[in-house]
């Protein structure tokens, strides 16, 4: 009965064109000497393994907002292939994370760039905000004060700023706190 199927499916052709355009190159197609068609294999394109990374990792940067899961799952794969250690790609996972509203790992992976040499408003922005929002308001100004050094006269900061000053966004009472929710198994070796 499946080869059946098959041999009752239509032709291909007519299916994807209109008639007229089958019609109008079939007799080409006919006509045409194809014995003297010759394949050459080194003329493909071969494409470049870092141009693929690149492309990935730009998706990623494109989805972590919008669909923070997928960006992780591609943000892993490109994490995986990457021959060095990329700070960028924790800024991409921390951005994914406020989205998710993985606030802590967002902090973390921030935290992780920051230490491994990218200097970015977004980074600190994100860690001021992230410090208010756990009620460590110290450390908040310390990010914004970091932010405003680094990059002068930025509205941005000056909003952030206000924004952080008129709104408590703390929804902790404590700067330092013990999540036990949030605990997960390490994979340590000795």
């Amino acid at each position: 009965p499946a080869s059946n199927t098959l041999t009752s499916l239509p032709d291909p052709l007519l299916a994807a064109f209109s008639t007229a355009e089958v019609s109008l190159y079939k007799s080409k197609i006919k006509d045409s000497n194809l014995s003297s068609f010759s394949f050459n294999s080194s003329e493909m394109v071969n494409p470049n393994p870092t141009d693929a990374i690149n492309e990935t990792l730009q998706l990623t940067r494109d989805l972590a907002q919008s669909k923070p899961q997928i960006a992780l799952k591609y943000l892993n794969e490109v994490h995986n292939k990457s021959e060095h250690f990329q700070s960028e790609h924790y800024v991409i996972a921390g951005t994914a994370y406020i989205a998710l509203r993985l606030f802590a790992d967002a902090e973390v992976s921030f935290l992780t760039a920051l230490s491994n040499g990218i200097s970015n408003l977004d980074i600190y922005l994100n860690l001021a905000n992230l410090a208010a929002m756990r009620g460590d308001n110290i450390l908040s100004k310390h990010w914004l004060s970091v932010a405003e050094t680094n990059f002068p006269d930025n509205e941005l900061v000056n909003r952030v700023r206000g924004t952080l000053n008129s709104n408590d966004q703390s929804t902790s009472l404590d700067a330092f706190q013990c999540n036990l929710s949030q605990a997960t198994p390490g994979n340590f070796t000795n």
